[in-house]
This record gives structure tokens, C-alpha cells and sequence, in this order.
């Protein structure tokens, strides 16, 4: 690969002198390996997928990038590595040009090694980044895609406008409502789910919610009497308030969490949503929000968009 790429915000275009190709990136992670042997049997047994979630899971990766940075003489390149090994420390978004709708959480890690030719006029650098196991797209599926997104052209077929609704719904008091969530990536992902009490007055509150995809997975969110947001992060595996306060706990101004934190399968799934609360406390809206994750990449032609 001889495209670019961009690291936190900054593409490698930026960087005078510098071009770009690959040295690794691997297409699949590597799955998690969880055996063991039982004395009077042959081989071993997996155990890959004996947990909450009935699944395998995977490890990072790391892609590693070979870099060749020219300038006209040593001090220039010298100044040029200096810019360089700065932007290449720490965590962000690592983006590829070759695949510009898939996003990696990405960490540079281990030292940027570099060799210079040509009586220091051109230096030979290589990076590795530790990347999630798997990319997600540039977009939150409740907002959809943006045309000015780098990759999106306007001849292919998108949706006009995010179906945000699908993935939002009011819940009555002591009623359940079906939500038809479309995760279209082909990975597991868990999503951020936002709870807020529809009244305004002293008698809201988000009560309990229940939100279950059948024979699959179910997760309650109870909250105190004075709780009127709950946001569970599933993925970090936290609830906070508005204000980004974590509010875990069995006190008026907390939640707490039984069943575990909610994953939404590749696929459209039904996700069924019940509210028990005092009378008169009003309903709520609960709102599903994520990216959905790849093995690799995709384009906008290819996501079955529902």
C-alpha cells in the first residue's frame, strides 16, 4: 500500500518529504484461545464461546508502516524526524486512505527506528500501532453518512438522511415496545443507550428499563428516585448522568445494572424495551446509539442499509 494515511487528526500528506507503504496489517484478529485438556480425553476443549455472551472474542492488532522521509540536507531531515516522532506518540483515530470509511482506535507504540541514506538526505522509518480488533465506521448509525465524508461520492446509493427515529422510541409507563435495530457491520458491538424521564416535573424519573433481544441478551437499568438520565456506556461498561458523573449505586441519585451490559449482534435484531415506574412519573425515550464494526473495510455500496 502506497497511500497515505491520517493519525489523530493529521494525514501523512502533511508532513513535507514523507511517503508511506505497508509493512503489515493484518485483515482478522487473532481469536482469543481459551482450552483446556481433561485427563482421559484426546486433544483439548474450547471454551472460546462459554461466557455471558455466547460468543468468541478477539485481540488487537498491530500494523506496522514503513515510512521514507527526504530533505535536501542532514539538518533539514534531522528538523523533519523532529515533527515526525511528535505526531507519532500517544493514542487517537487511525484512518487509512485506501479504506477512508473504516476508523481504528489506534496507540503508536514501541520506538520509530529510522536509517538515513544518501548522506542524510533521506531517512527509512518504521511505526507500529496497536489497533482494536476491530475498525468502525466514520459515522454513528443513528446520524448516517455524510456526503463531504472522503470516500462517499454522489453516485453512490446512501440512504437521504439518518433513520434516526428507528433507533429512538418513547416507552409508556408499565408498557414494552419493539425497536428493530440494524447493526450493519458484520462485527458485535455494544452501544451507548440514553435514557431520559419525557416529564419535566418532580415526579420524573427513568424508573426501571428492561431492554432484551430474545434468547439473546437482556439488560435491566434501575435507577433511584431522583434519577431522570441514565447513559450506559456498554462498552466501557459505565452509566453516567448528563454531566459525564458516573452514577452507579443504590442511592436516590444512582442506578444499578443486572444482566449485564447489552451487545448488539451483526443483522437486524428485535429489541424489546419495557418501563416499570410509579404512576405518574411519566415515560421515557430510550435512545440506541453506536458505529457499527468491520473485519477489515467496506464501502458505501456494499452496507445493506435496511
Amino acid at each position: 500500500m502506497k497511500y497515505g494515511f491520517s493519525f489523530k487528526g493529521t494525514h501523512t500528506k502533511e508532513f513535507q518529504g514523507l511517503t508511506v507503504k505497508t509493512a503489515s496489517r493484518p485483515i482478522k484478529p487473532e481469536m482469543r484461545n481459551q482450552t483446556f485438556t481433561a485427563p482421559f480425553a484426546d486433544g483439548a476443549v474450547s471454551a472460546a464461546d462459554k461466557n455471558p455472551y455466547g460468543r468468541e472474542f478477539y485481540e488487537g492488532r498491530v500494523f506496522t508502516m514503513v515510512m521514507t522521509l527526504t530533505a535536501p540536507d542532514f539538518p533539514e531531515l534531522n528538523a523533519r524526524l523532529e515533527k515526525i516522532s511528535v505526531w507519532l506518540m500517544g493514542s487517537g483515530e487511525l484512518i487509512f486512505d485506501d479504506s477512508p470509511l473504516i476508523s481504528w482506535d489506534a496507540r503508536a507504540v514501541g520506538s520509530v527506528d529510522y536509517a538515513p541514506e544518501r548522506a542524510g538526505t533521506r531517512a527509512i522509518l518504521s511505526a507500529a500501532f496497536e489497533v482494536s480488533p476491530f475498525g468502525r465506521l466514520v459515522w454513528r448509525a443513528p446520524d448516517g453518512p455524510e456526503i463531504s465524508r472522503v470516500g462517499i461520492r454522489l453516485g453512490d446509493q446512501i440512504p437521504i438522511g439518518a433513520d434516526a427515529e428507528g433507533y429512538m422510541k418513547d416507552i409508556a409507563e408499565d408498557k414494552t415496545e419493539r425497536m428493530v435495530i440494524n447493526n450493519y457491520g458484520d462485527a458485535h458491538v455494544r452501544p451507548i443507550i440514553t435514557i431520559r424521564a419525557l416529564n419535566s416535573d418532580s415526579s420524573a424519573r427513568i424508573g426501571t428499563v428492561t431492554l432484551e433481544i430474545p434468547g439473546k441478551a437482556s439488560m435491566t437499568i434501575s435507577g433511584g428516585s431522583q434519577v431522570k438520565t441514565a447513559i450506559a456506556d456498554c462498552g466501557r461498561h459505565i452509566v453516567t448522568d448528563e454531566n459525564g458523573n458516573v452514577i452507579f449505586g443504590r442511592a436516590a441519585n444512582q442506578v444499578w445494572i443486572s444482566g449485564g451490559f447489552l451487545e448488539l449482534p451483526p443483522g437486524r435484531s428485535s429489541l424489546y424495551v419495557s418501563r416499570t415506574a410509579h404512576a405518574g412519573s411519566g415515560g421515557v425515550s430510550v435512545a440506541v446509539d453506536f458505529a457499527p464494526a468491520y473485519m477489515w473495510s467496506t464501502s458505501v455500496n456494499d452496507i445493506d442499509w435496511g
